[in-house]
């Protein structure tokens, strides 16, 4: 929950960034020396340029030669996505998202998407499997709208971050759980194989 004069980042670049306030997505230029990720909270001056970044709750992490690269903050979920046809399964993504989400003292959440396309039951298998080891696992499919709704529930007021490989179906699913997602999403590449964060707020 945002104080009434804090503003969260939905999208950066470069000295920009976009944040949600009032319903609505609003553009902010940035004073030097402040360094933002989405998902951040910021204090916006009375001229609307962002001044402050609040204290961060958590952080999403990657390694780079050059050091810990933040890629998202403040999130209550955070939400590793798997597809039936994934190549290898997402066996190694899933164990590294979930150690993530431990570290940054979130909730991690395996989902199951495009369960409309396991007709080898692969899928069904991987999630039933994880769920025998104590996570928190369900399936969706995106495009039928199957388990969406209870996907919502289980996302209702909190801030989710998506993490998957291209082609799992994050867009998709982010536009049929918030059909005004595109004005409210922010993206960010994460690079490595495709794979890329998201992170959405729910009301």
């Amino acid at each position: 929950m945002l104080a009434s004069d804090e503003r969260r980042v939905v999208q950066v670049a470069r000295r920009h960034v976009w944040v949600y306030e009032g319903g609505r997505t609003v553009h902010r230029r940035v004073r030097g020396g402040v360094d933002l990720v989405v998902g951040d909270r910021v204090m916006v001056d009375p001229d609307g340029a962002v001044s402050r970044r609040l204290p961060r709750d958590n952080v999403l992490e990657r390694a780079t030669p050059k050091g810990r690269r933040v890629l998202a903050a403040n999130f209550d979920d955070l939400v590793v996505i798997v597809a039936a046809r994934t190549r290898d399964g997402g066996e190694g993504l899933v164990a590294r998202v979930v150690a993530a989400a431990y570290r940054a003292g979130a909730e991690p959440l395996i989902l199951g998407n495009k369960a409309d396309l396991d007709a080898d039951g692969r899928l069904a298998a991987r999630i039933e499997r994880w769920r025998r080891l104590g996570f928190e696992a369900l399936t969706a499919s995106a495009t039928r709208g199957e388990g969406l709704d209870a996907l919502r529930v289980r996302l209702r007021g909190r801030v989710a971050c998506l993490v998957g490989a291209s082609g799992v179906g994050k867009s998709t699913l982010i536009n049929a759980l918030l059909p005004e997602a595109g004005r409210r999403v922010g993206h960010l590449g994460a690079g490595g194989r495709g794979r890329h964060t998201t992170t959405l707020a729910t009301g």
